[in-house]
């Protein structure tokens, strides 16, 4: 069952409550009528379920988790026993997101049990970015970490008085991601109101949230304001340039710094964002008029010469758009000259109607770089996959044609087969494989026409020979899926998923699905004895997949650190900052317009921008972690998890999760706690003796098995 903003809950599992008497024989206009004082979800849980007159006289419905569902029929479908067992951390995850953003705390009660989840500050930035005070207020109450990402959610929301309440309780902020997020929203009361504030005057930032929100008149109203102007030159010149040196305060409008040849980093990077966030969220009409006010006023040539390559982003972000008119966008910029690049059709691959975006670009020459069909399988898109591959939109629906198929380079096939298997379509994992098989017939294999065949080429003709028996990482990428239907399509292929051995097993406990794991067990995959898959389960914050593994015997680590690693995290760099990606010509890229509006640090030159809230420290300060969070720490704790709390508090000290400062500190606290506990009783190495024992360091995993 998949969980979505479109599809959530059948009526057929609601039942009456059971308190209710049978109901009385109603003619069918007062039902009607009755009906009509309550809302769908009412009338299809409450009313429906009465009799089977009522059950034929109101037909069923499909109920939206993220908006207000009757509480008993809500009980009735997720407390039932074994309700969320087939369902993967990502989707039990999206239960609880969607509840929250439904605002019915009863409801968010029985999702909070029922997924298995623990709460942390990703649900309360669900309910944030819907607007329900009541829902974040309840999840504050229930120990929820907030952060700078919180209060983005609420203004992204445009609720005033979420925002108002986050930032009077002392919900931290990132100043100008937040103005970016209320310019988003399209509230101009809360844009106003928060610039209005101390360290929030980011009238850009606002204008770049509004513009990729498709609110024209607020963009540009926003972009006439002179400390606007002044505040995007300081901010997105280099330090070298001296934007920032008190030049430009009189500029009564942003066309000089936006446009100006002069110092051309600063203002080019800002037009970049302004320019790809227009793009995106306005139409056609409004883009013209920002593209006027602010590019045509200069030589458009120059500018698109100043913008160097990452011009391409514009028409990606054009591709991309949400609007109806994202293909008249495209024909505009590139008649104005913007170039073509395989970074539209990627744009274009990500959009909910995938298919017939990238047949438009296919038929006018967009170059193709491949890894649109990756994207496109990993959705199970396989419309996606043919338009990608340049078929024609009448045959979507049908096999795919010779011509199609040898027209596939086995490369991108691959990792295209690899990508619908980790998602767990089995239909676009045959189709695939179909075309995998067809095109190693017709010997293409994307080489270009090279005579020599490198093993790499060699390794993908054997595989487009062999077909998904001959791909390597098959039986991993299906155990990543979490899908029992694409682990026996496998097999029935001669393909076992216990072929990778533990591989498998610790992948499928990062997906978290119950169901997954009781098949790979029962078909011979081995738990690690390292500790491994708590951390990695522990990670997710997924207490049922954790319940599972003490169920089924996995052992903790026998260096008794599976507690210690479960503080410290994973060494991924976790929600940092990502490294600077290459143009397409080498050099470094332009920040895009999210990193360009959402930057925090302190305002440079002495015209003293808003700044503040940047971080300190040298390259990676700013970086974080995977890290289990305190919920899961105290469950391996309850577990009796062996652990050396010296070892602990020092791995709290160092510790710089994903889940912010708020509860970095809060597990610090908890390990001191713990620490002087265990000083006081004299020793502060709990429970090693059980894993160690006589036998040794050097013992085999599968020893300590009978300790536990």
């Amino acid at each position: 069952m998949t969980l979505s903003e479109r599809d959530a809950m059948d009526t057929h599992d609601c039942q009456a409550p059971a308190q209710l008497q049978p109901a009385p024989q109603l003619q069918p206009e007062i039902m009607m009528r009755i009906a009509s004082f309550l809302s769908p979800s009412e009338v299809a849980c409450s009313l429906r379920v009465l009799s089977k007159a009522t059950a034929r006289l109101f037909p069923p419905a499909v109920l939206h988790f993220s908006k207000p569902v009757p509480t008993h029929a809500f009980a009735t479908r997720w407390l039932r026993p074994g309700a969320t067992r087939i369902l993967p951390l990502a989707r039990r995850r999206q239960l609880l997101h969607l509840t929250a953003a439904s605002g019915v705390v009863a409801n968010l009660e029985v999702a909070a049990t029922a997924s298995g989840v623990a709460l942390d500050g990703s649900v309360l930035e669900a309910a944030a970015r819907a607007g329900s005070l009541e829902a974040c207020t309840w999840l504050r109450n229930r120990g929820c970490p907030w952060g700078p990402a919180v209060t983005t959610a609420a203004a992204r929301s445009g609720c005033m008085p979420l925002v108002y309440w986050l930032i009077s309780s002392g919900c931290p902020c990132a100043p100008r991601q937040l103005l970016t997020a209320a310019g988003e929203s399209g509230n101009a009361e809360l844009v106003e109101w928060l610039l209005s504030q101390d360290g929030l005057d980011y009238a850009f930032g606002a204008a770049l949230g509004a513009a990729r929100g498709g609110h024209g008149s607020l963009a540009l109203d926003l972009l006439s304001r002179p400390m606007g102007a002044l505040l995007c030159a300081a901010d997105f010149a280099p330090a070298s340039a001296g934007v920032g040196a008190g030049g430009g305060g009189g500029t009564p409008g942003g066309a000089v710094l936006l446009g100006g040849a002069a110092e051309v980093l600063g203002p080019a990077a800002a037009l970049l964002a302004l320019l790809e966030a227009g793009a995106q969220g306005l139409e056609l009409g409004a883009l013209q008029e920002l593209h006027a006010r602010h590019v045509d006023p200069f030589d458009s040539p120059l500018m698109l010469t100043e913008l160097g390559v990452e011009a391409v982003r514009v028409v990606a972000a054009a591709v991309a758009s949400p609007t109806g008119d994202w293909a008249a966008k495209t024909e505009w910029l590139l008649e104005r000259g913007y170039p073509r690049s395989h970074r539209a059709r990627l744009a274009a691959a990500q959009a909910p109607d995938a298919a017939p975006r990238l047949a438009w670009l296919a038929a006018r020459g967009f170059p193709s770089h491949g890894t649109e069909l990756e994207l496109a399988g990993r959705r199970g898109d396989v419309a996606a996959l043919r338009a990608a591959a340049g078929a024609s939109g009448a045959a979507a629906a049908g096999p795919a044609p010779p011509s199609v198929r040898s027209w596939l380079p086995l490369p991108a096939l691959r990792q295209a087969l690899l990508a619908a298997l980790r998602g767990g379509h089995v239909k676009t994992a045959a189709w695939l494989e179909a075309c995998l098989r067809a095109a190693a017939s017709q010997g293409h294999t994307g080489s270009g026409g090279s005579d020599a065949r490198s093993d790499s080429e060699a390794e993908d003709a054997a595989v487009g020979e062999g077909g998904v028996e001959a791909l390597p990482g098959a039986g991993e990428a299906a155990a990543e899926s979490g899908s029992v239907p694409t682990m026996l399509w496998l097999a029935e292929r001669g393909v076992g998923v216990a072929s990778a051995g533990s591989r498998s097993l610790v992948a499928a406990v990062a997906v978290g699905c119950e169901r997954a794991l009781d098949y790979l067990v029962a078909h011979g995959c081995e738990l690690e004895g390292d500790g491994h898959p708590y951390v990695r389960a522990g990670e997710g914050g997924d207490l049922a997949t954790l319940r599972w593994l003490r169920r089924n015997g996995c052992p903790w680590s026998p260096r008794g650190d599976t507690l210690v690693r479960a503080i410290a995290g994973s060494t991924g760099t976790g929600g940092g900052e990502p490294a600077a990606s290459c143009a397409e010509d080498g050099t470094a890229a332009a920040p895009t317009a999210q990193a360009l509006s959402g930057l925090a640090g302190s305002g440079r030159g002495a015209g003293g921008g808003a700044g503040g809230g940047g971080e300190a420290g040298g390259p990676g300060a700013g970086r974080r972690h995977k890290c289990c969070c305190l919920a899961v720490l105290r469950w391996l704790e309850a577990e009796q998890c062996p652990v050396d709390w010296d070892a602990a508090l020092r791995a709290a000290a160092r510790r710089r999760g994903e889940g912010g400062d708020e509860e970095d500190e809060a597990v610090r606290a908890w390990v001191r706690a713990h620490h002087a506990a265990a000083v006081e009783a004299g020793s502060v190495r709990v429970g090693l003796d059980r894993v160690r024992g006589s036998r040794g360091r050097n013992a085999m995993p599968w020893d300590y098995l009978r300790d536990l």
